[in-house]
């Protein structure tokens, strides 16, 4: 039974293949007819749309000599125009931001509260009045961190407080200062930070009078000259003593509130400066793009004829480029047909010879059948012959 299902299997595959065959035959022939065809696109006639474009631009060259240096100054200006608006508008975005970050983070609704019941007037954090260079920014910050919130106030009994909300630094109006002699063999922080209130000036001092700065170069150098109690920062705001190192990495979650207050009042700073040169730009851009419409319109013409002649010869080539590439698929279609054709001629071949080598195993098959019905038939007579005797001799033993 399974090598005459594997035989109807075999015969359906073959008949199948001869189906796809004449499948393929068709069409193969098919493509070979629509292949005969030619496209009507001359090269005559792309040629002379070439050499209509060149006489246009013959004609435009004069004219345009002058637009060309009106619409590279005026790219120019606007260029200029958009990279200051953009530099005024982010700055106005970064304002408001930031103003509302600040605000949050430096005075938030409990600390406002706390502030006022201290008698502290939270417009007079001390950042707003100290400048530090911008390179330094981030390294005073991660260093007065604990300090952001730090406002000018007379000393406050900390038996007085009840609960502080946050971090809350007092600077003492008038407060006294002192001489702080410098290590001679390192740069001073405080040469980065300063503030034209003195007060504030002898906060700063007290607090990074033991900071020298550094960089990756002089690190070395630097420990060298160090005293003990001293310490280094980088631009990065990354620690270095004599025995230990601090390294420092912008936290998500808890950013860097000097730094966000400084550049806070640096961008109030510069946004004056962003609409006085936004509003020339503007001015003068203005004053070429009317200069241009004026040339424009003189080439206005010519241009479009241009603009035509080069669209219909697109027009053209995108035909030719399509008819090319269906010919170049109509020759790879021939190609894979004729594959598939060998490919269907040898799976035909292996099946008629696998037919061939079933068809005698099944022509065994019957003939071992055939034997052994006989030898069925010899057996089932000779059961009989000796059940008949069987029943001769058992009488003969009973009577």
């Amino acid at each position: 039974n399974l090598e005459s299902t594997r035989i109807d299997y075999i015969n359906k595959g073959i008949e199948d293949l001869e189906v796809r065959k004449k499948q393929l035959h068709d069409e193969s022939l098919a493509i070979k007819e629509r292949g005969g065809s030619h496209d009507s696109t001359s090269p005559d006639h792309i040629g002379d749309i070439d050499k209509q474009i060149t006489l246009t631009d013959n004609e435009l060259a004069d004219k345009k000599e002058l637009l060309n240096k009106l619409e590279k100054e005026t790219d120019s200006l606007n260029l200029r125009k958009d990279e200051h608006l953009k530099n005024f508008q982010q700055t106005e975005i970064q304002i408001s931001t930031l103003s509302s970050f600040v605000e949050n983070e430096i005075n938030d609704e409990h600390t406002s509260e706390f502030l006022n019941e201290a008698g502290i007037d939270k417009d007079r954090n001390i950042f707003k009045r100290v400048d530090i260079e911008k390179d330094w920014q981030k390294a005073v910050g991660f260093l007065l961190s604990e300090y952001a919130s730090a406002y000018e106030s007379k000393r406050i009994s900390p038996k007085s407080l009840k609960e502080i909300p946050t971090s809350i630094a007092v600077v003492y109006e008038g407060s006294s200062n002192k001489t702080i002699t410098h290590n001679a063999k390192l740069t001073p922080l405080l040469s980065k930070v300063s503030s034209k209130i003195s007060n504030i000036n002898n906060v700063l001092t007290e607090w990074l009078c033991h900071a020298y700065i550094t960089n990756e170069q002089d690190l070395e150098v630097n420990l060298k000259a160090l005293n003990f109690g001293e310490i280094l920062v980088d631009q990065s705001g990354n620690i270095h003593g004599k025995n230990f190192q601090v390294f420092r990495s912008e936290n998500k979650t808890k950013s860097n509130k000097l730094t966000n207050l400084k550049l806070l009042e640096d961008l109030k700073k510069d946004l004056p400066g962003y609409r006085s040169e936004l509003d020339k730009i503007i001015n003068k851009t203005d004053e070429h793009v009317e200069n241009l419409a004026t040339t424009k319109k003189e080439v206005e013409l010519l241009s479009e004829k241009k603009f035509n002649l080069i669209e219909e010869k697109n027009s053209i080539n995108l035909e030719v480029n399509k008819q090319q590439q269906i010919k170049i698929h109509r020759q790879e279609r021939i190609v894979n047909i004729g594959i598939e054709l060998e490919e269907a001629d040898k799976k035909i071949s292996s099946f008629m010879e696998e037919l061939s080598q079933k068809q005698k195993s099944l022509d065994e098959h019957s003939k071992d059948k055939l034997n052994l019905q006989n030898k069925l038939e010899e057996l089932l007579n000779d059961k009989k012959t000796s059940e008949v005797k069987f029943e001769s001799e058992r009488e003969k033993v009973f009577a």
